[in-house]
């Protein structure tokens, strides 16, 4: 289960704006499946790079 903490850093720390905009243009041109893919591995590069530098947040 997802805490609600962990995902708005992951919206609005990680992902920031540019972020959720280029995640609606693949779900927009390559389909669904695409972006939720895409949004799965950037969801673990977070949570393991979270867990990995305790709370520190770093660009993709």
């Amino acid at each position: 289960m997802v805490d609600s903490q962990s995902l708005r850093r992951f919206v609005f720390h990680f992902l920031r704006q540019d972020g959720v905009f280029l995640l609606r243009m693949v779900a927009t041109h390559a389909g669904e499946l695409a972006c939720y893919e895409l949004a799965k591995r950037l969801w673990d590069n977070f949570m393991g790079g979270s867990q990995e530098r305790g709370t520190k947040m770093h660009d993709v």
